[in-house]
């Protein structure tokens, strides 16, 4: 039943909703400024030690309210990438000494390091995650879950194939490798790669690194039996093995 709210409820309504639209434009600009800001850090426009300044005047830099400076200056003290120094000034923090993995995806958009070098730091730290959850699936998954990562690895399409409908494939087999692993920090972790993948550019990563992956149903097809098989040394191995391409392919001398 369709209900119509008029007089005093139709205004409050309308109000409520004007409040909440207000605020969620806010909340998109102060995480817009504050993107803003840990770039400039982690690019090096704003160095180790350098002192802030003040709300008003960044918020002069950036064009912004001060308000919405203030938050984003706040919130650069709360994940540690400023500090109060000795003098009571705000100073920048080393990024490389207090960023966790959740600012990955930063760290690619900002241009902190060469794209090619992190593209293949990110790579080898993948290899290494999906061949130690690929082992311990072997170990610890239930029959039932190992059935499924079998299911996943049969839906690779052999050559020639759309190249999206791949990259779905190849995603949904590791995300059940990784949530059928039993470690959460694993999964946290893919969490962050995909944000990566996503600043970095898909299309852009799956060009010039990971189309050959998907080159390989049968690899993924024996890679799952292993795990099924409850071979772990035999999974870690192939696992590691088959990402390895990717991995020479972006940077021939990382082992």
């Amino acid at each position: 039943m369709e209900v119509t709210l008029t007089g005093r409820a139709a205004r409050r309504a309308h109000t409520i909703g004007r409040v909440e639209f207000e605020a969620e434009v806010r909340r998109a600009v102060s995480d817009a400024v504050f993107s803003r800001v840990v770039s400039a850090i982690l690019a090096g426009q704003l160095s180790p030690g350098t002192p802030l300044p003040s709300a008003v005047d960044m918020a002069a830099t950036f064009q912004v309210d001060p308000e919405l400076m203030q938050d984003a200056i706040d919130r650069l003290l709360e994940i540690g990438l400023a500090s109060f120094a000795a003098d009571g000034s705000i100073a920048v923090v080393e990024w490389r000494n207090v960023v966790g993995i959740e600012l990955l995806a930063e760290v690619a958009a900002s241009g902190a390091r060469p794209p090619r070098r992190l593209l293949t730091d990110v790579f080898v730290m993948r290899r290494a995650v999906a061949a130690d959850a690929a082992r311990l699936c072997a170990e610890h998954a239930s029959d039932a879950e190992l059935a499924e990562i079998v299911s996943a690895a049969q839906r690779y399409p052999e050559v020639p194939f759309d190249v999206d409908h791949a990259s779905a494939v190849d995603s949904a087999f590791w995300l059940r490798v990784l949530d059928c692993c039993g470690n959460v920090g694993y999964r946290l972790l893919l969490n962050s790669l995909l944000r990566t993948f996503a600043a970095v550019g898909r299309d852009r990563i799956i060009e010039i690194a990971m189309y050959e992956e998907y080159l390989q149903p049968a690899a993924h097809r024996e890679l799952a039996a292993a795990m099924a098989d409850r071979r772990g040394d035999d999974a870690h191995r192939m696992a590691y093995e088959m990402l390895s391409g990717t991995v020479r392919k972006l940077r021939p001398f990382v082992n």
